[in-house]
């Protein structure tokens, strides 16, 4: 009896070797490149990095993570390459991207080809050559940029009622706040020239009449954008893996959907179910349709690969399209060449107090859009209105923020809210900005370093698919800040190339509430990695354009490899 506990006694010590030293076993170890924690500017960079189950079980030197390694450890060398923690997108419109695929391009350069009306037109054409849309079928666009056409007007129906009687055509203004439809839209959605101008909406005339002209922005704008036309369910399904890869291969591990309609959200959601989602999504449902998630939804958890992350409310429009809410007049007018024009905002003080009210009292996270200066203080006076404290540890978010009064700044720091900053639009938009609001206030535009010497967290996004969603071109935006003439645009909010890459990293994770499991790489946190071609903190400023995503890891698992 006395052989056979002794037995057993060394079977269970075996068996708890075995199990102690398969789970110690490193599944991967990368070393033999730069490793950027994020954790510190002045943290030294480890030699090493292991990974197991998914998250970071250490870093260190090569030798000490070597010890880890088992028969069925990875080694990656990097071979002089850079691993950092994959980028988060602080904000952008995930849901256009299924969808995109299907659009055609009408964006000015860079992004795209167009520099007149009929370079438009002929886009929509091959777009047609290739596409054979059906009678009836509609046509969709993005990027339409009137300021960039060398006619000097915008785009209307006129110009393309001759080339496209038979189908409805919705080319999306590149702030994606409105849009030019065409003769055949404008019936399909019902405007006519009786349709009155909704609040805060703006629908371009005809000169001498009312008949609609082709542009359509803000509250005249959101029905026709929540009814847009979308594919059927099963294609929409099929294209969240060539959306989701075209976050991965710019090194995104986390991205967001920034104004989800409620039907876009249960497609998002049944993509989930269908475990179609490699990637971390975060959606914002639209303040339009609060009643139907507040109370009923789950805020701020993650339901395997998606999060609900809290509410999307607009207060103003866009700057480049006069439609932003500014507390002096625009320079040159209004859009319809409107005098002591400033914009308006999308809904009343009450009406965003309420809104506030709602997220605050059910511990709901706030993105609010503010671009211009007025609009700016009412989300700040909205939040000494219902008594907002910072303590609760909400994280309300001032998405763009982008023409920020200095003396604002110690109000966001009482109440901790979020700058989430659009660099990318010093670069397509400032030039734009300076014959509309004048230099003071193009020059102060995105104050990143004004922010953080304030004590905030900001962020960067590119409000894909407003502007393309390569974070490089977003770091080189901040640090540099030239516009598209070639203009530096305010030099002394410069931020440097690690503080440009905490505002797609530790920063953004800190604004989701998870600085606990992404942003850095430390033990303890998912594997969510992005391998560089090269170190962004060891070039000059002008490489950063043309630095490449070699591979992109979601906890461990390759997503992207070029």
């Amino acid at each position: 009896m006395k052989t056979f506990t002794f037995i057993g006694i060394l079977l269970c010590l075996s068996l708890f070797s075995c199990q102690k030293t398969e789970k110690n076993e490193a599944h991967t170890i990368f070393y033999g490149g730069d490793i950027i924690t994020m954790v510190s500017p002045e943290q030294p960079a480890p030699e090493a990095l292991v990974v197991t189950d998914g998250k970071i079980v250490f870093t260190g030197s090569k030798s000490e993570a070597l010890k880890m390694q088992g028969d069925s450890t990875k080694l990656v060398n990097l071979e002089g390459k850079t691993l950092l923690p994959g980028f988060l997108d602080p904000h952008s419109h995930f849901n256009n991207a299924p969808q995109i695929v299907n659009w055609v391009n009408v964006s000015a350069p860079p992004v795209g080809n167009i520099k007149t009306i009929d370079d438009i037109v002929n886009a929509i054409k091959a777009h047609v050559t290739d596409k054979k849309p059906a009678k009836g079928e509609w046509i969709i666009g993005y990027g339409y940029d009137g300021n960039m056409l060398k006619e000097g007007r915008e785009l209307t129906k006129k110009d393309l009622d001759p080339h496209f009687p038979d189908n409805p055509i919705m080319l999306i203004h590149v702030s994606n706040h409105g849009a030019v439809l065409n003769s055949a839209a404008f019936i399909d959605v019902d405007i006519t020239a009786e349709t009155e101008t909704p609040p805060s909406g703006i629908i371009l005339r005809e000169p001498g009449g009312n008949e609609p002209a082709g542009l359509i922005m803000e509250t005249a704008f959101i029905p026709v954008f929540k009814g847009m036309p979308k594919p059927p369910e099963a294609e929409h399904l099929a294209n969240f893996k060539p959306a989701q890869i075209e976050y991965a291969k710019w090194g995104f591990t986390t991205v967001h959907e920034g104004a989800t309609p409620y039907k876009d959200l249960q497609i998002i959601k049944k993509a989930n179910e269908q475990d179609l989602l490699f990637l971390d999504v975060i959606a914002y449902p639209l303040f339009t349709e609060m009643d139907k998630v507040v109370g009923k939804e789950t805020f701020g958890a993650y339901d395997k690969r998606l999060k609900i992350g809290g509410i999307k409310v607009l207060l103003d429009g866009s700057p480049q399209a006069k439609t932003a809410l500014k507390c002096t007049p625009y320079l040159t007018g209004g859009p319809n060449g409107e005098a002591d024009w400033r914009g308006e905002s999308t809904i009343t003080a009450e009406e965003y107090a309420e809104i506030m009210k709602v997220c605050y009292d059910n511990g709901i996270q706030l993105n609010t859009h503010v671009n211009a200066d007025c609009a700016i203080k009412m989300m700040l006076d909205g939040m000494d209105s219902i008594g907002y404290n910072s303590q609760k540890d909400l994280r309300w978010v001032a998405i763009h923020a982008q023409f920020m009064h200095p003396d604002y700044l110690p109000r966001f720091a009482k109440h901790q809210i979020i700058p989430s900053f659009f660099s990318n639009h010093t670069f397509f938009f400032a030039d734009t900005h300076l014959e509309n609001f004048g230099p003071e206030m193009t020059h102060f535009i995105d104050p990143f370093k004004a922010a953080i010497e304030a004590g905030l967290t900001p962020t960067n996004h590119s409000d894909y698919s407003v502007t393309p969603l390569d974070p490089f071109f977003g770091i080189w935006t901040a640090c540099v800040r030239e516009a598209r003439s070639g203009t530096i645009i305010g030099e002394n909010q410069r931020i440097t190339v690690y503080q440009a890459l905490e505002a797609i990293t530790k920063n953004v994770a800190y604004q989701y509430h998870e600085e606990d499991r992404k942003g850095t790489l430390e033990v303890g946190k998912l594997a969510d990695l992005v391998i560089l071609d090269k170190n962004p903190l060891a070039i000059e400023l002008d490489a950063i354009r043309n630095l490449q995503v070699m591979e992109t890891l979601k906890e461990g698992k390759t997503v992207y490899k070029r």
